[in-house]
């Protein structure tokens, strides 16, 4: 779907940025159930279930970059980041920032 844009005469470049919070299964459970302490009531209640959900999608093959945001201490960070790769002219890449 997406392979053909860059190649028909849009004048586009396709920019894929996958927001991935790396965070360990503990550190996902506890955020869980805080959420779920002020009132969560999503479908996605532990650690075990969002591994499972994420094992069903097929990794990303076009070229992208992947984003953790996870850390609660520096937003901006992945922004500037993720505003760079956007405005940046050269190549994709697959690099973690």
């Amino acid at each position: 779907m997406f392979h053909n844009l860059e190649n028909e005469n849009h004048n586009a470049r396709l920019r894929i940025i996958w927001c991935k919070p790396e965070l360990s299964d503990e550190e996902l459970q506890r955020r869980i159930d805080l959420r779920m302490a002020s009132g969560y009531t999503g479908g996605t209640r532990t650690a075990a279930r969002i591994r499972e959900l994420e094992r069903r999608y097929e990794p990303i093959i076009l070229p992208h970059l992947v984003l953790d945001t996870a850390s609660p201490h520096d937003p901006i960070s992945p922004v500037e980041t993720a505003i760079d790769y956007i405005t940046n002219v050269q190549s994709h890449d697959r690099s973690r920032f």
